[in-house]
């Protein structure tokens, strides 16, 4: 290994990390809204409680410094729904199976990143057989759409170097009790933001897909009150483009 290059992601440890996660994921159930999140050093339990104003952070913790909660609830929306359908994730007329949020990536010292870059949600879409990313965003403008695609482009282009070099340790990380392992064909990607007025046509999404979702400002005061009303938020989602 040359000096300076990332170490691979993949590590024998974080793969433990990752199947232990799962399987306290899928097996614990002493408090529905608890989400098991590997890290490569140790594993945080972390609230999706969507009645919280600060979701994804750790239980008991404080919020630090300044966040997209709206987008971190969204993250954690889609989370439990998939939670509450034995991880696979209904979405936009498709079904996939939860893989991993937030996941990080190391540092590209040759690129001169000061930090690495961390991916919203991977998913797994058994029937066409590729990984799925989705980039999550609250706000439909030109501004998000280019940082959007900028980062599909990066995580896309980095995981299929993974799957190259680390593919049997993705497969062995990933692979839930009961199925077969997975298999990887493509890499693909989805921009996730708020519907609005603009033609789907006029957008330059390269090659990515594109889902929009209906949005609701202060998401969680939605849900709590609709909790107390004896309702479920649903947030609806339309598959708007395809990616190429």
């Amino acid at each position: 290994m040359s000096k300076g290059r990332p170490k691979p992601l993949f590590t024998r440890s974080y793969v433990r990390l990752i199947k232990l996660a799962r399987e306290l994921n899928e097996k614990t159930k002493i408090y529905e809204d608890l989400y098991f999140h590997p890290t490569e050093k140790k594993i945080r339990v972390k609230t999706i409680d969507l009645s919280r104003t600060n979701p994804l952070c750790e239980v008991n913790s404080k919020p630090r410094g300044k966040q997209d909660w709206e987008e971190r609830w969204l993250e954690a929306y889609l989370i439990r729904k998939a939670k509450r359908n034995d991880w696979m994730l209904l979405l936009a007329g498709k079904e996939y199976r939860f893989l991993c949020s937030q996941l990080k990536f190391r540092q590209d010292r040759t690129k001169g990143e000061k930090q690495g870059r961390i991916l919203d949600l991977l998913l797994y879409d058994e029937k066409e057989e590729r990984l799925v990313v989705l980039e999550l965003k609250r706000e439909a403008n030109k501004k998000a759409l280019a940082t959007a695609k900028g980062e599909l482009d990066d995580y896309i282009s980095k995981i299929k170097d993974l799957v190259r070099i680390e593919k049997d340790a993705i497969a062995e990380a990933f692979k839930a009790p009961g199925i077969k392992p997975i298999v990887i064909k493509d890499v693909v990607g989805y921009i996730v933001w708020p519907a609005h007025n603009g033609c789907n046509e006029e957008l330059d999404l390269d090659k990515h897909g594109l889902i929009k979702y209906t949005a609701i400002r202060e998401p969680w005061k939605k849900f709590e009150g609709e909790k107390k009303a004896g309702k479920t938020l649903q947030i609806d989602f339309e598959e708007c483009r395809k990616p190429t």
